[in-house]
């Protein structure tokens, strides 16, 4: 039997039923990402090493031989005791001369403490001077190291939301195709169930005029 000219049911088997739209596979491009090189990041040279300062020193006593307040402080207590001993006849005997080796070694020792203190005092001014000195370019290094990380960082932030961009708009089209191809594939088994059904009812009619019509059986 052969589809009716009039616009009849298709038979199954012998005649193809295309996709509605022309297709009969579903076909897609694969997807082509976007020429993006990410890259590596090359950090700025660091020019500022660790603080170094020079541990302190304290004070040799020998320099209190070129002290010169130590010096004036020891010639005005030897004036100060030889004319007390002058007054007293005493001048010339031994216990002057131990009064002053006694009055100068307390003195060395008080003035000693004080140029100590005075050099410690200097030596750590001058080292908090050094380190605000390191540390501000210390951190002119780092702000400069930040913004060059920044910068590389929201450039590579740029390509992964271009790759992303593609991918879904890819992935968008992609949907819109395959749900147009399934209910394309809906309408094309529609007709083929429509045609199925038309065959049927013909192949029952055909059954019915036949089942009247006397059988032939020959003579042995």
């Amino acid at each position: 039997m052969t589809p009716d000219p009039k616009g009849g049911g298709r038979v199954p088997g012998t005649t193809d039923y295309p996709i509605a739209g022309g297709k009969r596979f579903f076909e897609y491009p694969d997807w082509t990402p976007p020429n993006i090189q990410f890259g590596a990041w090359t950090p700025p040279s660091w020019d500022v090493g660790a603080f170094e300062y020079a541990p302190f020193e304290a004070p040799d006593p020998r320099s209190l031989d070129t002290d010169p307040e130590y010096q004036q402080h020891v010639s005005e207590m030897d004036r100060a005791v030889k004319n007390l001993r002058s007054s007293q006849g005493l001048l010339s005997t031994g216990g002057t001369l131990t009064d002053l080796m006694k009055m100068r070694s307390g003195l060395a020792a008080h003035q000693i403490g004080n140029i100590y203190n005075r050099k410690q005092s200097t030596y750590q001014t001058n080292r908090a001077n050094a380190r605000d000195i390191w540390g501000t370019k210390y951190q002119g290094e780092m702000d400069e190291f930040s913004r060059g990380l920044s910068s590389f960082l929201t450039q590579e932030q740029g390509k992964e939301n271009e790759w992303g961009r593609s991918r879904d708009l890819y992935t968008t089209n992609l949907g819109k195709e395959a749900g147009a191809y399934g209910l394309n594939l809906d309408t094309s088994r529609l007709n083929l169930g429509r045609d199925n059904s038309q065959f049927a009812n013909l192949l029952g009619l055909t059954q019915l005029m036949l089942s009247g019509r006397p059988t032939y059986s020959p003579s042995i």
